[in-house]
């Protein structure tokens, strides 16, 4: 699998409580070889039938390429993954256990060299997926399927396992 060198600044919104990974001004740096973040599942992923999720980042892309930004696993039936594409799009595929929700934004949505907000919004109750670039929805069409992984983990950078 390619992977991307991207440098990447990430929080999670758990309802109305905001938790960044870093201090404003700083950044991981993911070398496009063999970088990631494990880190155990947030309890909010045990109910993605009936629990909206927002994950935001800001991404800096240097290459164009697959990778992972955000993969986090409940089970093999219950996941939630972003990811950027190698046509520089963001692909954003949730599965609840009963529904797939994927979409994918057009190509060339995110430029190279460059930071850019990228916010992903499930909706439970209507099994809607949107992504935000910038702050502004954005159009996207169907996207594919996604692999599985390690159940009970969440990464950054990378699939579990």
């Amino acid at each position: 699998m390619h992977k991307v060198h991207f440098l990447f600044s990430f929080c999670l919104l758990f309802h109305f409580c905001q938790l960044t990974a870093q201090a404003p001004g700083n950044a991981l740096d993911f070398d496009g070889a063999n970088d990631l973040v494990n880190c155990t599942i947030h309890p909010m992923f045990d109910s993605l039938p009936t629990q909206d999720v927002t994950i935001e980042a800001w991404i800096n892309p240097r290459s164009p390429g697959f990778s992972r930004i955000v993969y986090a696993q409940q089970s093999t039936s219950e996941f939630f993954n972003i990811a950027f594409g190698s046509q520089q799009s963001i692909w954003f595929y949730v599965n609840d256990g009963t529904t797939h929700s994927v979409t994918t934004t057009n190509f060339d949505t995110i430029p190279l060299n460059q930071w850019t907000h990228v916010a992903c919004r499930w909706i439970a109750a209507t099994n809607n997926v949107t992504v935000f670039i910038d702050g502004d929805s954005i159009t996207t069409g169907a996207g594919g399927g996604s692999s599985t992984g390690t159940s009970g983990v969440m990464t950054i950078a990378s699939r579990p396992g």
